[in-house]
């Protein structure tokens, strides 16, 4: 079936696909690293969940940049590397904007004829965090997708970055 799509879909459905895995692995790798250094007594919560995450998202841009926009030059890093965290400081920013906004229509929606629905009030977190994370995550793939690993942006590498 993806055969049967023209080049440039083609292209954007195998991207998506790699984003969304390499997603998914890194934010299990974060939990893991977390869980390991708070459970095992390394660190504080707090602290243990900023090295999960810092780590998380290291490897995420390296995976993301090699896998899913098939960047494999040492050309312009450094700048995708700071746009990269620019992206992702906006993104959790937005994240919990969404978070909030959804929490409330749903809170809202919920007084307002939610047991008529039959709609539990304890769904209404993970509900919001579900919908939050789902625009978040387009919104990151368009930023990476248009912005951070865009060649037009950053240019061609040259014969002797790709080596």
């Amino acid at each position: 079936m993806l055969n049967a799509l023209p080049e440039p879909v083609r292209i954007v459905v195998r991207q998506v696909a790699w984003f969304v895995a390499i997603g998914l692995f890194t934010t299990a790798l974060y939990y893991v690293i977390a869980a390991a250094l708070f459970y095992g007594q390394v660190m504080d919560l707090v602290w243990a969940s900023g090295v999960g995450y810092g780590v998380g998202s290291l490897v995420n841009f390296g995976l993301q940049r090699w896998l899913t926009f098939e960047d494999r030059s040492r050309h312009a890093v450094g700048g995708q590397f700071i746009v990269y965290w620019v992206l992702q400081g906006s993104s959790l920013g937005l994240n919990m904007l969404l978070v909030w906004a959804f929490e409330l229509g749903f809170a809202r929606l919920l007084e307002a004829g939610g047991p008529q629905l039959g709609i539990p009030a304890w769904l209404v977190a993970p509900a919001a965090v579900f919908f939050a994370s789902g625009l978040v995550l387009v919104f990151n793939f368009v930023c990476h997708k248009w912005i951070t690993f865009n060649r037009a942006i950053w240019g061609e590498p040259s014969d002797e970055d790709t080596q």
